[in-house]
């Protein structure tokens, strides 16, 4: 086992590992180190100091940064986009893929800020503004650099029981599941709020 491996090893079962004085420190969860453990430590103590005195001082960042590519021209698909973007031209009524979520939100709701905030988060996330066009044969992705995100809002404060109200939920909810998404134009992602109360 590298050195690496093994200091993460160390710090996936808790044991927390510094340098004081030139020593090795060590604090571990009660009965975490077993002998055998305690045995490879310390014969490994003296790469373990390098190892994080290296890990300490070094000016180089210890994963490379990827580089952010321009998004003002068309990017190629990764395999995975490229992937689901062939199953949408092959079935484009399919919504396997979706990521349907649904949240039952509690008390009173400002509806604008609301709004406001999945502005933000499809501001924030380019993947959320992305669109997958075909252009001469050869499907590219295209980030919108603003994205304006409808919110559709259903009343279902109607005089209805509150069965009648659930079942109206359970079909809204599975319909908008199932809601098949115009990868070519976007958005690829949608919102409904239901107000029940």
């Amino acid at each position: 086992m590298k050195t690496f491996e093994f200091v993460s090893y160390l710090q996936n079962l808790g044991v927390k590992l510094w340098i004081d004085k030139g020593q090795l420190g060590c604090q571990a969860p009660k009965g975490v180190i077993t002998p055998d453990l305690r045995q490879d430590m310390v014969e490994r103590k003296t790469e373990i100091l390098e190892f994080m005195r290296k890990a300490h001082t070094t000016q180089e960042p210890l994963a490379t940064t990827i580089k952010q590519i321009p998004r003002d021209g068309k990017l190629l698909l990764s395999f995975a986009q490229e992937r689901l973007w062939f199953v949408n031209q092959l079935f484009p009524d399919n919504s396997s893929y979706n990521q349907p979520i649904a949240l039952n939100l509690k008390g009173p709701l400002n509806v604008v800020a609301l709004e406001q905030s999945l502005k933000e988060i499809i501001q924030r996330h380019e993947t959320l503004r992305t669109s997958f066009p075909e252009i001469n044969g050869q499907p590219v992705q295209i980030v919108a650099p603003v994205m304006e995100l409808p919110l559709t809002v259903v009343d279902l404060q109607s005089g209805d029981s509150t069965y009648q109200q659930s079942e109206k939920v359970k079909e809204l909810v599975r319909q908008e599941a199932m809601a098949t998404f115009d990868l070519a134009n976007g958005p690829v992602v949608q919102v409904t709020l239901l107000q029940l109360e």
